[in-house]
């Protein structure tokens, strides 16, 4: 399974992003067989070439941090109440420690990292968006920032109740806004994350709320959080404690509120070593898939790292097993 993934997310990339650079051209046809040593290129007129895998797999793990353990050190953290998680060294392109890293689990609201990242890509921070019915028919007891149908908000509004709140109102708003309606956005989001290489990912909903059909594994998690921060207003509204939206009731009257960070590292309700700062990141919780978190830190020298913990218990344990990887940074790099 570890072997199948990690050539499986080679194969995608070189798909979306090496083969016009290796062969200038647009129209060839990936023939690849996942257990073999090449990559076939078959052009238009049937013309084939062949690529070595192993050389294509080196040109590609430069920019990523990649690995063939599933699990890596986990003695030297500790596992007790969750159910995985991961420390990216993404500075130095390392993976430093790993458990069930490529194993399909429920991301809950960790999801909306997707969803922001495709905002950002294609939308304008000022477009006006008009909340829908959709947006509002949500669940009892489901995380929203309280917007109505008829409202209208920038997308730049929607992107901090998004990320800040875990507003899964303004999930759907942003996906109907750009794609029409929740089965096409999700289309887009299954797209946009195999041109990461996470072929362990399907998405059904911009929000993450439960669904059987709506998994992802710690690897794919980090492809799609490590592709966001690179986006220099996500790690700005990730850092961001508070942020207060102004927009046009269904009434047309204007409406203020504020948004606060749900990251406890971040708002100073749990500890982490002194020598980390928090950038930020993104929570997620439901009953199927516990407590989880994804975070981007510095260390002291301005190293950044990309913490991952899905399914912890409960959110004692996720902060404190996040700390705990902190800790565990420091002890390896002395």
């Amino acid at each position: 399974m570890k072997s199948i993934n990690n050539k499986l997310i080679v194969v995608v990339l070189i798909c979306c992003m090496i083969i016009p650079v290796l062969t200038g051209c647009k129209n060839q046809t990936v023939l690849s067989d996942p257990y073999s040593n090449y990559v076939i290129l078959a052009d238009e007129n049937n013309n084939v070439n062949y690529v070595d895998f192993n050389t294509t797999v080196d040109f590609l793990a430069s920019d990523l941090c990649v690995t063939e353990d599933d699990n890596l050190r986990v003695d030297e953290i500790g596992n007790t109440y969750v159910g995985a998680g991961a420390v990216f060294d993404i500075t130095k392109k390392e993976v430093l420690y790993s458990y069930n890293l490529f194993e399909q689990r429920y991301p809950a609201s960790m999801t909306k990292v997707l969803t922001a990242y495709i905002t950002l890509k294609y939308c304008k921070l000022d477009e006006q968006v008009m909340v829908g019915e959709n947006a509002v028919d949500m669940p009892s007891g489901a995380v929203t920032c309280g917007i109505n149908v008829g409202d209208v908000l920038t997308v730049k509004d929607l992107l901090y109740a998004l990320l800040l709140v875990s507003a899964n109102d303004a999930a759907v708003a942003l996906a109907e806004h750009i794609s029409g309606s929740v089965e096409d956005f999700a289309v887009l989001m299954n797209e946009e994350a195999r041109m990461m290489g996470a072929t362990g990912t399907h998405f059904v909903n911009p929000h993450g709320l439960h669904s059987d059909d709506h998994y992802t594994t710690v690897y794919d998690m980090y492809l799609m959080f490590n592709q966001a921060i690179k986006n220099s207003l996500f790690r700005e509204i990730i850092n961001t404690l508070t942020y207060t939206a102004t927009y046009q009731s269904v009434r047309g009257s204007q409406v203020q509120k504020t948004y606060s960070n749900s990251n406890k590292f971040l708002n100073g309700e749990k500890d982490y070593p002194d020598n980390f700062s928090v950038i930020g990141g993104k929570t997620g919780t439901t009953h199927n898939a516990g407590k989880c978190l994804i975070i981007l830190v510095t260390d002291a020298n301005n190293n950044e790292y990309i913490l991952v913990a899905f399914g912890c218990d409960t959110r004692d344990i996720l902060y404190d097993y996040l700390s705990r990887q902190m800790d565990f940074i420091n002890d390896i790099k002395e």
